[in-house]
């Protein structure tokens, strides 16, 4: 797949991410057909993992892995972030019966372009050899975590409610997990390579 295609995925899939994103929205409404069943606590739930900062960068990291380039991985990632968030608010105005408001438009699609070039790059550092390797990998899971602690999300503005504590539970247990593999597997490949290195040296230097 081309550089073109793979950037063209990217946007679709920040497209794809503003349209989940805003119907979760819609359908955990306290004023939507689900209104208390399970179900819209279930998807609360969701829709507060998914409008979390810390899912947004996700996105952008995820679409730089997807390019593997550095340079593009910078494009793919704002035009990831940029279509999620266009998306987002055009499609909200749409199943919330409200006026677009451009000045929030802006400022995010602003901040989208802004931020999702670094987070593009990260992503291109997923899976390679060597701390920044590591680095990338730890960003997404050691994000969600801080944003966790510091800025915990609320549901309707409520931050002890119990879709919100089930999400910061659920997203701090697997930020714990990942964390775990991800350092566990750069050790791993760390130890395996000091191995063979130290073999091929002792090779080297043992007598014929």
């Amino acid at each position: 797949m081309d550089r073109r295609r793979r950037l063209l995925t990217a946007a679709l899939a920040g497209v794809g991410y503003g349209v989940t994103t805003s119907a979760l929205n819609a359908l955990s409404s306290p004023d939507g057909e689900l209104a208390g069943t399970w179900l819209q606590s279930g998807l609360r739930v969701l829709s507060t993992m998914t409008g979390a900062g810390w899912a947004w960068a996700a996105l952008a990291v995820a679409a730089g892995r997807f390019v593997r380039s550095r340079r593009w991985g910078a494009a793919a990632g704002a035009l990831a972030l940029v279509a999620a968030t266009t998306v987002y608010y055009a499609l909200d105005s749409v199943l919330r019966e409200e006026p677009v408001v451009d000045s929030d438009i802006w400022f995010w699609s602003a901040g989208a372009a802004l931020l999702g070039p670094p987070l593009g790059v990260i992503g291109a550092y997923l899976g390679r050899p060597g701390v920044l390797g590591l680095l990338a990998a730890l960003t997404v899971p050691v994000g969600a975590g801080v944003q966790v602690l510091v800025l915990p999300q609320g549901v309707g503005g409520v931050q002890d409610a119990p879709e919100a504590v089930w999400a910061r539970w659920i997203v701090a247990g697997a930020a714990v997990v990942a964390v775990i593999v991800v350092v566990r597997r750069w050790w791993a490949i760390r130890g395996g390579r000091g191995g063979r290195d130290a073999e091929l040296d002792g090779a080297v230097s043992s007598p014929r």
